[in-house]
């Protein structure tokens, strides 16, 4: 079912960056771009505001009281040398969520507000993305759409409404579940709009994965830390992943286990500038597996 984008507005972070008045919480909700196909997280949501997700674990020092996850959805399954680029330029973004996490009293993190979006990537979507995200760009007026996937075509392209993003990011540092994927996709968009790169903290919790189930944090790119090995590892619930990869749920699900690894102690900041494709002499970046 496809449900709008939508922006939950809260005292800690009001909606009027987005160009609208906050008013009751949960109440006000703003349209980032078109809307989103994909299984609504609202029902993920409003659970975890009630405490739903989180658990009493060990408390851990970790360096920030609100964080940004981030999740997105690509053209391509890497960036980052050849293989991020062909006869249509380098790959971009079809779709972004982003959930602003605040700590409580108690020490956990809940969600605050989230911001959704689908972008017309003004190229087309290479099969093997289109085959886990469902997107399609026609390149051409009379370019069918294939069955069940979702056409891109006119709508706002991202660098349209990177402005809004990095208003509702406000610095924070930002989380993504393989985030020299992710991050490496919105250093491209900002260098596609004229603006400079991410600043500031990120943490990853493909790495915190890669911790908890015993292998090498520093290269976690493996077999065993995707995100539905996360979700499983820690007793999340990935119903909303059956339809297929949409990232406003994965977000979502990636926030919840953020919030679980957090508080277990497996997450740490590092400095964006660190990130691969940051690197004078990158070593490539191997294809996503979500």
């Amino acid at each position: 079912m496809a449900a709008r984008t939508r922006f939950w507005s809260s005292p800690s972070y009001p909606a009027a960056s987005f160009g609208n008045a906050p008013s009751e919480r949960r109440s006000s909700a703003v349209r980032l771009c078109t809307t989103m196909s994909c299984a609504s997280p609202h029902s993920m949501l409003r659970r975890w505001r009630r405490g739903g997700w989180g658990g009493a674990m060990a408390g851990h020092v970790f360096g920030a009281d609100e964080v940004v996850v981030v999740d997105v959805e690509t053209t391509g399954v890497c960036f980052g040398g050849p293989r991020g680029e062909d006869a249509w330029g380098e790959d971009a973004i079809c779709s972004l969520s982003a959930l602003l996490m605040t700590r409580g009293s108690d020490g956990v993190f809940r969600p605050a507000a989230q911001v959704s979006g689908l972008f017309d990537p003004l190229r087309p979507v290479r099969p093997t993305a289109a085959g886990i995200n469902g997107f399609h760009r026609s390149m051409a007026a009379d370019e069918p759409v294939p069955a069940g996937r979702v056409q891109l075509a006119g709508r706002p392209a991202f660098r349209d409404r990177v402005g809004a993003f990095l208003d509702f990011v406000g610095g924070r540092p930002l989380v993504a579940h393989n985030a020299r994927f992710d991050l490496a996709a919105v250093d491209r968009e900002l260098a596609r709009a004229g603006l400079p790169a991410l600043e500031g903290w990120f943490a990853c919790t493909r790495k915190g994965c890669a911790e908890l189930v015993g292998k090498d944090r520093e290269y976690p790119y493996v077999s065993g830390t995707r995100l539905d090995d996360l979700c499983d590892a820690l007793g999340l619930s990935r119903e909303s992943r059956r339809g297929g990869h949409s990232a406003g749920p994965d977000c979502v699900l990636c926030a919840m286990a953020f919030a679980r690894l957090e508080r277990m102690g497996f997450v740490r900041l590092e400095p964006i500038a660190t990130l691969a494709h940051r690197c004078a002499a990158p070593p490539p970046l191997r294809t996503r597996s979500p």
